[in-house]
């Protein structure tokens, strides 16, 4: 049987899904924000560098250093995160490494080879390698979840404005939890769960007793009527809760021991976070 001739198209599309799906593990694994645009265009730059790299008058674009600089600059573009880029870097080569382990089993077990892996097969490969990893490797990924944090935890500065201009902060304690695993459908942002009593002075005082009233009720009804253009419903799920939702919020501005993040939103808990007060926060 003959090696199936791979087209301009089908190299495109091979490359553009597995680049994506590896850029995506890394972010999950290193606990970094990213947004699917730009996880998109990092992967097209990738796809369009395979694709030249097929090209016989380019060939020196498959030489190791061209390859590692394409490699660093696909990073570069997904994750705009300068001060961590080297841990990024590792752990996506790491699950490029993998990645390629697995396509080479599978083209040990197909009588073609590589040639003869269809495109179809290759996303559910990595689509499935994506979730192993992730799920394998979640509660690992999740210890270094804040930067410069001690014995996982770390000071969390929240800071919002109001339409009178007023810029008010918070200061609270946060504990990395491995556990939890509550992120942003919307934006795929992790969340810090707050107490609504920690959080309430980030309010302007009219709306602090209403806000706080419909928070602690924890009804969905009551929660709904207070939503408004910067307060939403998120829903989830703990231990004797189905089908719960919390009020969350984007702040103005974030930070862990004065780092700057944008991968976190906050969201309001009835109740306190912490049995023994050391911590007011989960990350």
């Amino acid at each position: 049987m003959g090696l199936r001739v791979l087209y301009i198209d089908e190299i495109f599309l091979i490359n553009l899904v597995a680049d994506y799906f590896i850029l995506l593990a890394a972010a999950k694994l290193c606990s970094v924000y990213v947004t699917r645009r730009r996880l998109a265009i990092a992967a097209a730059f990738g796809a369009v560098y395979a694709v030249l790299a097929a090209l016989p008058p380019l060939k020196f674009l498959t030489y190791p250093a061209a390859i590692m600089i394409t490699f660093a600059l696909t990073v570069a573009i997904a994750f705009d995160v300068p001060h961590r880029l080297t841990r990024v870097l590792a752990v996506t080569f790491g699950v490029a490494a993998t990645m390629a382990g697995v396509i080479s089993a599978l083209s040990n077990l197909s009588p073609g080879g590589v040639a003869q892996i269809d495109l179809r097969l290759l996303a559910i490969t990595f689509a499935a390698g994506y979730v192993g990893l992730t799920l394998v490797f979640r509660r690992v990924a999740r210890r270094g979840v804040i930067d410069g944090t001690d014995g996982g935890l770390c000071e969390v500065r929240i800071s919002t404005s109001s339409l009178d201009k007023t810029i008010r902060n918070v200061l609270v304690r946060a504990l990395a939890d491995n556990g939890n695993s509550l992120t942003d459908p919307v934006s795929g942002a992790r969340v810090c769960i707050v107490a609504v009593d920690d959080a309430i002075a980030l309010f302007a005082p009219p709306e602090r007793e209403r806000l706080r009233a419909a928070v602690k009720s924890a009804d969905y009804s009551a929660l709904a009527e207070v939503t408004t253009a910067k307060l939403r419903l998120l829903p989830y799920s703990a231990v004797g809760v189905t089908g719960g939702s919390l009020i969350c919020f984007r702040p103005e501005r974030i930070t862990c021991n004065g780092h700057a993040r944008q991968d976190l939103i906050v969201a309001l808990s009835p109740n306190s976070v912490s049995d023994n007060g050391l911590y007011n926060a989960l990350i």
